[in-house]
């Protein structure tokens, strides 16, 4: 039982740790401008969102998607 415990919680851990690396690639890529790559990541790292998706998470996703959605309206602006 102890054993089985340890492989389920063993599972989490490294889930929410893999997680954890593919939001932190999006997020730097997003930094950079490949914003096609990072967000994808950043979906990628929140699957299955049951899981993975917390207030932790959440924030540095909105970020992401808040500097993307700043991007095209400013592009959008001076197109006009």
């Amino acid at each position: 039982l102890e054993e089985d415990n340890a492989l389920a919680m063993g599972e989490v851990t490294e889930s929410y740790h893999k997680s954890i690396v593919n939001l932190a690639v999006g997020t730097l890529y997003c930094e950079r401008g490949n914003y096609d790559f990072g967000i994808s990541r950043i979906c990628k790292s929140l699957e299955p969102f049951d899981k993975n998706l917390s207030p932790d998470t959440w924030f540095y996703t909105k970020r992401c998607f808040l500097a993307l959605a700043s991007k095209i309206s400013k592009l959008m602006f001076m197109m006009n």
